[in-house]
């Protein structure tokens, strides 16, 4: 038998080796994790595929009506490539066939209102994409609605959710604008919630929250988001002088594992009494650049019931406001009762400042000159700093770069929201309070002007022809590209305007 020669041998592995690389290339889900959903972003569970994360190409749904029906799905085409249109609602509640995502667009602008009784749109189909960026001027916002993640790998972007006071509907007690919420037997895991705005919730206004001891949240990540006006006295059973005006909470009952891995990022919390943001249960979280104004009693609230916690806060901004007590202007972080005196618990602080408005000028009043410099901390019920103190942090987001905090109002207040570069009147007027030191906490959405009367706008859009293919095999499908540029331009960095007659064709590199 004639013996194959070495370079026979080196030309076959070649060819295997070739069909391989190919095979790679042209396959997405294999390249899962290997870019972040969001371009640039860095954070918990960034690195899901969303709706690209599952082994079949997603179904792309399409919002092509304000209507609150849950009527079925229709089938049609979109420059060749078949779709399904309706609601928003009837997106959500469409389940996908087994091991396949799906992406929800909108051909639309305008308010979605569930009217009376208030409504909850539940995410538990796993691998979704919400891209409420390809909505025309001025944009979607969901109005009598929570929206409530109850499973893995989930994107939503550049959509409002304001909740509100409907007299009927979700019991007020438990009414959020966002709720990320495991029950029994729910594992919640890589979700990414970007660029979108939420306020007017009665309980918080957004809740990372593990209600049974049979579920679990990890991978989550919360950035480039408004939330602000949790309603103060409004129909809450919390009828004390206080009120109930709350802003996020991260916690879990006390038999359940906590929250973990949770990020909250380049975010504005505004005008609420508390949880700006609150760890009561949570292991591994960052609170990294975000600005917390004119909150009542406290800006970052540990107060940890059963559990250890490592923690990393870093670069973020206290301001007082009108409503603010003394806490606010003085303190980043406030302990309130640490588990087990804070022994086995870690806590990082680096590069925060806490300040007011005076006299319409913002003065700060402590900025943090080292890792050891713990100047901006606000001690309650005589829990040990010295036990879980550091001067390293106990948790950290790979390869994350921070803002200065100097530098973040500047910055934060051009590029935060559902739709920074198209905002609506009540994302302007708070993004000015933050600017001007003005705004208060509120009880009901009508003291300042209620809802904003958005135009209707349609559109319908011009898909790529071929949506889940990666022409250019940089790892990105060419939809989740054309999506990027839909992202782009209404967050104010492609420079078209956020009203197109068609659909987009651009790509953002």
């Amino acid at each position: 038998m004639t013996k194959p020669s070495c370079l026979k041998i080196c030309v076959f592995f070649k060819i295997v080796l070739i069909s391989i690389l190919s095979f790679m290339l042209s396959t997405p889900f294999v390249m899962a994790g290997a870019l972040p959903v969001v371009p640039g972003l860095k954070g918990f569970g960034t690195n899901t595929r969303a709706a690209y994360g599952a082994a079949n190409d997603p179904i792309i749904c399409i919002v092509t009506t304000l209507s609150h029906t849950n009527a079925s799905l229709s089938n049609s085409t979109r420059n060749g490539v078949s779709v399904k249109t309706g609601s928003f609602r009837a997106c959500i509640d469409y389940t996908p066939p087994a091991n396949t995502g799906k992406v929800i667009l909108f051909e639309t602008s305008g308010t979605i209102n569930a009217k009376s009784p208030s409504y909850i749109y539940k995410l538990d189909d796993p691998y979704t994409t919400v891209a409420g960026q390809t909505a025309p001027s001025p944009g979607i916002t969901l109005r009598n609605i929570s929206l409530t993640v109850r499973t893995n790998d989930i994107l939503v972007q550049h959509i409002r959710v304001r909740v509100g006071d409907s007299v009927t509907g979700l019991e007020p007690d438990y009414r959020d604008s966002l709720g990320i919420t495991a029950g029994s037997e729910i594992t919640i895991q890589n979700v990414v919630i970007d660029h979108c705005s939420f306020s007017w919730g009665i309980d918080e206004i957004m809740q990372i929250y593990n209600n049974s001891a049979s579920g679990s949240i990890r991978d989550v990540t919360i950035s480039n988001c408004i939330v602000a006006e949790g309603l103060r006295h409004s129909l809450h059973s919390d009828v004390s002088s206080a009120g109930h005006s709350k802003g996020i909470i991260i916690s879990s009952i006390k038999s359940a594992a906590a929250p973990s891995n949770i990020a909250i990022l380049n975010t504005i919390i505004a005008h609420c009494t508390d949880r700006t943001p609150k760890i009561a249960s949570g292991t591994n979280v960052v609170i990294a650049n975000n600005i917390l104004y004119n909150n009542e009693w406290f800006n970052v609230f540990w107060s940890p019931h059963n559990q250890t916690s490592n923690i990393n806060i870093t670069g973020n901004a206290g301001i007082g406001g009108p409503s603010s007590a003394k806490y606010p202007p003085k303190a980043i972080l406030t302990v309130w009762e640490a588990y087990n005196g804070g022994e086995g618990s870690k806590v990082y602080l680096a590069d925060n400042r806490v300040g007011e408005y005076s006299d319409g000028k913002l003065v700060w009043n402590g900025i943090q000159s080292g890792h050891s410099d713990w100047s901006l901390v606000d001690n309650r019920k005589d829990s040990n700093l010295a036990l879980f103190k550091q001067t390293t942090p106990p948790v950290t987001i790979p390869e994350a770069t921070y803002i200065d905090s100097a530098d973040l109002l500047a910055t934060l207040t051009k590029s935060v929201g559902a739709r920074s570069a198209d905002r609506d009147s009540v994302d302007t007027r708070i993004i000015s309070d933050v600017e001007n030191g003005t705004g208060k906490i509120i009880n009901s959405p009508s003291e300042v002007g209620g809802w904003p009367n958005l135009v209707v706008n349609n559109r319908t859009l011009v898909i790529p022809s071929n949506p889940h293919a990666d022409d250019d095999s940089d790892g990105y499908t060419n939809l989740e590209e054309w999506l990027h540029g839909f992202a782009a331009q209404v967050e104010g960095k492609s420079g078209e305007s956020p009203l197109s007659p068609s659909g987009l064709t651009i790509k953002i590199k």
